[in-house]
């Protein structure tokens, strides 16, 4: 019977020879076309519209209306088709000084969605410094809150570069008026609805997406380029540090226009998770804590300073803090006295509102038969740590005071 010879070292179809004579190297070119072209944040954001259609995605305390993913996905496109048809391009500028709320959180979308460049502006700056900001970057847009008028107005008349478009986002307040000639901001929206979609951006996980600007401490403000490896990355590394959960739903206390605003628990890693962002145009202890109670928030992210008022707050009038998985400190030292203090308060209060329910210490509590049940016969203690500080990728330096919860099985 014949048989054919086994196959020598060096020879095709020989296992573990790869790059030996004979043998076809491996090439990456096909991978990494399709890595560099759609390993994208418009791409990972565009997945959870369907993954998640139905779950919210973004909700305003102020008026009281929340966007599923399917909802704000759609919102995003005909905010991007507006842009368009005002004469935004692939790769322009848009410039914005907005409080957090839901139009920055579109805005932040739809200039990915369209191939441009968002960038988000200190909004305390002096007229002369947006005048900087406007006159280097040159935008074709320039969105302002109407709060801002008067100093978005001086800004336009200081720079020497007018942006093609100027948008005014309405503030709520009786006095606020806008630009004369101001476009409103709905309108983007409106008109947008009516264009067909358009193309997918292309520009790969090189192009810019962001453009933050530094204070303009030692100077003017610098303009900082992000890409979209860094926006995924930057979602990447919050997800996992905090960690973060699509059943998550975070309130980022600081101004979103600074990287730690933005990335750390803001708009960029909870749509990329698939969890849900709760803005707040104005920091108040009070309302933060009612939030943690009505609307079952997970993380706070802010300063030391914002968890000094979120104790004083909770002392003067307690809530049940139980959903709370972790708050997030960034942006100034946190010394023990002040961490102990805010895991008396803010971590016992949880603790308390749990005895409440349960008639149990909440480091003893176990779920109920039937809870044990579902979770795969899992139970449940939970407890508070300190988890040291971290920084990666140029990104902001995080102190994370997260619930570690401690899994057992149940015999």
């Amino acid at each position: 019977m014949h048989t054919d010879p086994a196959p020598t070292p060096g020879t095709p179809g020989t296992p573990g020879t790869s790059g030996s004579p004979g043998t076809p190297a491996y090439d990456p070119a096909a991978f990494r076309s399709v890595f560099e072209r759609n390993f994208t944040y418009w791409s990972g954001f565009a997945r959870n519209t369907h993954r998640y259609a139905d779950a919210t995605a973004l909700y305003d305390p102020a008026t009281g209306r929340g966007w599923t993913y399917a909802q704000l996905g759609r919102d995003v496109g005909w905010l991007a088709a507006g842009l368009a048809a005002v004469g935004v391009r692939p790769g322009d500028l848009v410039v914005h000084q907005l409080l957090n709320g839901p139009e920055f959180a579109l805005l932040y979308l739809a200039t990915q969605r369209l191939g441009a460049v968002g960038s988000p502006v200190n909004f305390r700056l002096a007229p002369g410094e947006t005048a900087h900001v406007l006159d280097s970057g040159r935008p074709a847009v320039y969105v302002h809150d109407t709060s801002l008028t008067p100093a978005a107005g001086r800004a336009l008349e200081l720079a020497e570069h007018r942006p093609g478009v100027v948008v005014h986002v309405d503030s709520g307040a009786p006095g606020d008026a806008p630009l004369p000639g101001s476009l409103p901001f709905g309108e983007l929206l409106s008109r947008g609805a009516q264009l067909p979609p358009l193309p997918e951006p292309d520009a790969g996980i090189y192009g810019e997406t962001t453009r933050l600007y530094t204070s303009g401490t030692t100077g003017l403000p610098k303009g900082v380029p992000l890409n979209n490896a860094t926006e995924v990355l930057s979602a990447h590394d919050v997800i996992m540090h905090f960690p973060l959960t699509p059943e998550d739903r975070t309130l980022n206390m600081t101004p979103w226009f600074h990287r730690g605003g933005l990335y750390s628990g803001g708009p960029n890693p909870v749509f990329y998770v698939g969890g849900e962002v709760v803005p707040l145009r104005h920091f108040d202890a009070d309302t933060v804590l009612d939030l943690v109670e009505q609307r079952g928030l997970t993380f706070l992210i802010g300063a030391p300073t914002n968890l000094e008022r979120l104790a004083d707050a909770q002392e003067a009038r307690a809530r049940d803090l139980s959903t709370l998985r972790g708050i997030v400190t960034m942006g100034a030292p946190l010394g023990r006295a002040a961490c102990l203090r805010y895991q008396r308060v803010l971590a016992s209060s949880t603790a308390t509102a749990r005895r409440r329910r349960s008639g149990t210490p909440s480091c003893a509590r176990r779920t109920s038969p039937s809870t044990r049940a579902a979770r795969g016969a899992r139970a449940r203690t939970t407890t508070w740590r300190w988890c040291g500080c971290t920084r990666t990728g140029g990104g902001p330096r995080r102190t994370i005071w997260r619930r570690r919860t401690a899994r057992r099985s149940v015999k």
